[in-house]
């Protein structure tokens, strides 16, 4: 079996025919990978997870393209093309938001293998709907939206297919005024490791809508710093698990500045063995007055075996701020189970009613109507 190896992170990096600097980008993150130590998932007392997973033997080789509709002037290319195109903005953008913090992010900027920039120059908006067909051993994705000032985007991904393994990191970096809206769909079979940060500059709104479905491990973060007054950014996420399935999510709002707003709601259900743990943090820093920042978390158990483990967090460095967050964890109530069931649906078919009904509120918020049905679709499919 083929391990990761320094010739084959020169050996990708020639045969995606790359410049010298990132080449150089490449050759510092497997260094970085080399020397680090693999992460603690411990969390808490009796919270964490253990990896059953040879990071050394994932090397990349799902050899499907990455699929990117865009009817707008927004411009949406692959690094293979940014690298002809805009060759200046990659290199000024990449790495910069998300950089090497762990053994995973360093295997990850090593191991790249396809990538999207999204570049909305000032005052334009429009939508790039990206799909990312996965398969193989292992696949390392990453995207990059660059928002100049009063820009618009909104940018929609999917990820699907039979894959052992699949990294994927976005970075947004916005200025004054944009507008950026992030749905995602991860639904593939083997372990995701996904990580979302966005820079949010004075004025600007970032929304994200992260769903994760599929897969046996998701490790899921998304996080936004707010460095300018006016900011809005907001965290909706969906998960839905049955068996063996396993969430680590995170969620985290840093308010670096003042008269910023954030939001996050996340609505998950298991069934099954399946099991979340969610850490949710919104942070205030000193200095940061007027800072509103509100987090909320809902938890379905559909099985007496499924676990969640709920970890909300408050940072205040600052009294002059409105911060709160709520946290629960329930089962599916048994009066309205009854007030279906006496309307003519079996057990079954009310449980699923329920539960489309729980998660309508993030659904909705993709603002996409195919890709509403399609996640519909998987929920029925796997409650009914």
């Amino acid at each position: 079996m083929e391990q990761v190896s320094e010739s084959i992170v020169f050996r990708l990096s020639d045969t995606l025919g790359e410049p010298e600097w990132m080449k150089a980008v490449r050759q510092k993150a497997w260094n970085s990978y080399v020397s680090l130590e693999m992460p603690s998932l411990q969390y808490g007392l009796r919270v964490g997870l253990t990896l059953d997973i040879d990071f050394d033997s994932l090397v990349p080789d799902c050899d499907k393209d990455i699929v990117i509709e865009n009817n707008s002037d927004v411009i949406a290319v692959s690094f293979k093309d940014a690298l002809e195109s805009h060759p200046a903005l990659l290199r000024q953008i990449y790495q910069k938001v998300i950089g090497v913090k762990d053994k995973f992010s360093a295997l990850h900027f090593a191991l790249m293998n396809r990538g999207v920039l999204v570049y909305v120059p000032r005052n334009v908006s429009g939508e790039v709907r990206i799909t990312f067909p996965c398969s193989g051993k292992a696949v390392f994705d990453h995207v990059i939206v660059f928002c100049e000032e009063n820009s618009k985007v909104k940018v929609l991904t999917t990820s699907e297919g039979d894959c052992g393994f699949r990294s994927e990191m976005v970075e947004v970096m916005t200025h004054d005024n944009a507008h950026v809206d992030y749905g995602n769909i991860h639904n593939v079979t083997g372990v995701t490791f996904s990580a979302k940060k966005a820079l949010c500059s004075k004025d600007t709104y970032v929304n994200w809508v992260e769903c994760c479905i599929g897969g046996k491990l998701t490790r899921s973060s998304v996080i936004n710093l707010l460095q300018g007054e006016g900011a809005e950014a907001y965290n909706y996420g969906l998960f839905f698990g049955g068996k063996e399935q396993v969430f680590d999510l995170v969620a985290q709002n840093v308010h670096e500045v003042g008269n910023t707003t954030s939001n996050m709601l996340t609505k998950g259900a298991l069934d099954g063995h399946a099991r979340v743990i969610y850490r949710g943090m919104v942070k205030v820093c000193a200095g940061a007055r007027n800072s509103n920042g509100y987090q909320k978390q809902e938890t379905l158990l559909l099985s007496d075996n499924a676990e969640a483990d709920i970890i909300p967090d408050l940072v205040i460095e600052n009294n002059e701020v409105k911060c709160s967050h709520g946290a629960t964890i329930k089962r599916l109530g048994e009066e309205e189970l009854f007030y279906l069931q006496s309307r003519g649906l079996d057990k079954k078919s009310a449980q699923g009613k329920l539960v489309e009904g729980f998660f309508e509120e993030i659904i909705r918020k993709l603002k996409h109507e195919a890709l509403e049905k399609s996640l519909r679709d998987h929920i029925v499919k796997n409650v009914y």
